[in-house]
């Protein structure tokens, strides 16, 4: 289902500014926060308040066209539903953030799942995030 059919089937309008924020959204390459949203949207020529922002972040997740992602390092940010299933990396000097996909360690969850399953709880979904300091900030970017 593309996102217009997606949103107008909610009973909101595709607007502007949810257009915006949902290319903005799929097109980066790291989660973005709603301030960073609003910023970009201020760029674009539109002067939203932060609560419209927040709503229409609420849409487009209840929808399922994008997915909060919860830092440990604080607050949400939004990306794409459609990327697959990945882990962040997260620098703690810049505070960059980088997608990685973890196969084995996806294979090793799954088996996880199987035990825990069995002892009556049923794992829904789970995040894993590493920190340390990217390449540009530690020592490979020094050289």
């Amino acid at each position: 289902m593309d996102y217009v059919t997606a949103i107008e089937k909610s009973g909101a309008r595709m607007t502007p500014v949810r257009r915006l924020v949902i290319e903005k959204i799929i097109s980066s390459e790291t989660p973005l926060s709603a301030q960073a949203l609003q910023k970009y949207l201020k760029t674009k020529g539109k002067s939203v308040n932060k609560t419209t922002v927040y709503r229409t972040l609420t849409l487009l997740v209840s929808e399922k066209i994008i997915k909060e992602v919860h830092l440990i390092s604080g607050g949400v940010r939004y990306e794409s539903s459609d990327l697959p299933h990945h882990h962040h990396l997260n620098c703690t000097t810049c505070g960059r953030i980088q997608e990685v996909v973890c196969e084995d360690i996806e294979t090793e969850v799954e088996r996880l799942k199987s035990r825990i399953g069995q002892k009556g709880f049923a794992i829904q979904s789970h995040n894993l995030e590493f920190y340390g300091v990217c390449e540009d900030c530690g020592e490979l970017g020094n050289k």
